[in-house]
């Protein structure tokens, strides 16, 4: 059994932690910019206080926003936001990939294991990959929460706070929820 483990590692190649978490932070980076338009539309909509609604729905939200703020309104928060995303993606593809290196690697998971019919290498079971993606999840999000929370009042601010002069800025926002909110 352990030939089989030194085969399969001298088998697999292993990126490295910095090259996988370059590539999370590439995806994230894509992805936060392609889908921020829809995710600041979505934001807007559930934020928005009874008796003071300013958009009827989806397209009615789209069409305001690039009449009133232009193009440059669907993107209104994104810094926070890249700032949360692209740590988080990197340190999710980052963690993930290295446990997924691990428990193929380790003994202690051969049972969680199975082996793909077509190529004999092991692979991820159910419940490693449950595991992997879980704690690469939870330990993602608990670093970059606070600017989440940053992000998401940029993002509304502008439904709340009228005058542009009045709005606070990231650094601001982040001033006030250390300080006021700890």
């Amino acid at each position: 059994n352990n030939n089989n483990a030194t085969i399969i590692r001298s088998n697999r190649d292993e990126t490295p932690a910095w090259k996988k978490f370059i590539a999370g932070a590439l995806a994230g980076t894509v992805a936060c910019c392609a889908c921020y338009p829809l995710d600041l539309v979505r934001t807007r909509l559930t934020t928005e206080l009874e008796g003071h609604e300013n958009y009827k729905g989806i397209t009615d939200a789209f069409s305001k926003i690039a009449k009133t703020e232009g193009l440059a309104g669907f993107y209104s928060g994104i810094a926070p936001t890249l700032l949360v995303a692209v740590p988080n993606f990197a340190i999710s593809y980052t963690v993930y990939g290295t446990l997924k290196e691990y428990t193929l690697d380790d003994e202690l998971f051969y049972n969680l294991r199975r082996i793909d019919a077509d190529s004999g290498e092991p692979k991820l079971g159910f419940f490693l990959t449950l595991i992997c993606g879980a704690s690469s999840g939870a330990l993602a999000t608990l670093i970059t929460f606070p600017m989440d929370t940053i992000r998401r009042r940029m993002q509304i601010q502008s439904l709340h706070v009228t005058e542009k002069s009045q709005r606070l800025s990231s650094q601001q926002l982040f001033s006030n929820l250390i300080h006021k909110e700890g």
